[in-house]
């Protein structure tokens, strides 16, 4: 049997099935009594937009390799075969609905499902390299999806939920440079879990507390509020994950910030000029605005990195903003600053030469 002889093969299997689908909605909707009629007209058109052109590309398009794309016409005669079997007085709103919305809505939710596959696939390929899942996602998004625009929001999302309900069972280790015994990993946050509990306890009296005085006013815009508050007690979930999980490290000549959702950076050690501990610098106001903070107002900054040049950091959101100066609230500031400073004498020989 030839190649021409079994893509003939297909093309008189397709046409067949259609005649077939066409000749059954064709009776349906002259046997059904007259206040079916509207009902049966959704079922005619719903195989014209939907059932003709998933034949057409499982029978035809799939096996030639092409897109979802090339289904659009077989699409298109469908409709305009559904215009003539329908009866005159199903026609009208219900046709124009349907012939304009339905097609539409299964093309967008046909790319919707076939990018959410990729991304699945995609996480999954990046997790056999990556030990820590947010960083898989960091890694989608930088290869696969891009990192402009409303796309940074959407990551910020994808990695909060991860931490909120992904991260949870998992023994606590170093999940930074895991592959290099040389990095060095430094804690923060110590005593996290109760300033977490406590300031999740006020958002969740705040949130009752609101629903039911905005409730008196409007009913939407209290649960509007409801939501945002419950998004807000899942960030703090997942920023005190996220601060249990990962540490700021040194790794492979390079600063690896990931401190909880509020800071996120990675530093070569060749543009950081010092490093000071908080005995040794006083933080200024005007350098406090070109700066970066990973810090919380509980733990002030006790660790400063001066850059040679500014660099792009991601903040709250995982906004991107230029920075010339980082300041860092960690558990053992002074043995940070002394192990970064030895990093960088160790650079120095090695970038003169």
């Amino acid at each position: 049997m030839t190649v021409t002889s079994v893509t003939r093969g297909r093309y008189y299997g397709f046409l067949a099935a259609v005649c077939l689908v066409l000749l059954a909605d064709w009776f349906a909707i002259r046997a059904a009594s007259e206040g079916d009629r509207t009902f049966v007209a959704f079922g005619v058109l719903f195989d014209a937009a939907l059932t003709v052109p998933l034949l057409y590309y499982f029978l035809i398009v799939r096996r030639r390799g092409g897109g979802w794309k090339a289904v659009l016409p077989a699409a298109a005669v469908a409709l305009v075969a559904a215009w003539f079997i329908l009866p005159a007085q199903t026609r009208g709103a219900v046709w124009l609905f349907e012939a304009v919305l339905l097609p539409l809505e299964i093309a967008i939710i046909a790319v919707e499902v076939r990018l959410a596959w990729r991304v699945i696939r995609a996480y999954q390929e990046e997790r056999r390299r990556e030990a820590d899942g947010a960083e898989a996602i960091h890694a989608v998004f930088r290869r696969h999806i891009g990192e402009g625009g409303m796309k940074v929001l959407l990551r910020h999302e994808a990695i909060m939920l991860y931490y909120a309900f992904g991260a949870w069972g998992r023994a606590k280790k170093k999940r930074i440079g895991t592959q290099e015994p040389s990095s060095l990993a430094f804690s923060y946050g110590e005593g996290g879990l109760a300033v977490t509990i406590t300031l999740a306890v006020i958002v969740l009296v705040d949130t009752v507390a609101m629903h039911l005085l905005i409730g008196l006013w409007s009913d939407v815009a209290a649960w509007v509020t409801t939501v945002l508050n419950l998004w807000l007690l899942l960030l703090l979930v997942a920023d005190y994950r996220a601060s249990r999980l990962n540490k700021v490290a040194i790794v492979s000549g390079m600063l690896r910030i990931r401190y909880g959702l509020k800071l996120q950076a990675d530093i070569p050690l060749a543009v950081i000029a010092s490093a000071q501990a908080a005995s040794e610098f006083q933080i200024d106001t005007d350098k406090r605005r070109s700066s970066a903070e990973g810090a919380t107002f509980l733990q002030p900054p006790n660790v400063r990195i001066e850059l040679v040049e500014t660099r792009q950091v991601e903040g709250l959101l995982f906004l991107p903003r230029g920075v010339d100066n980082i300041y860092l609230a960690l558990d053992q500031p002074r043995a940070f600053v002394a192990e970064l400073q030895r990093h960088l004498a160790d650079a120095e020989p090695r970038v003169q030469a």
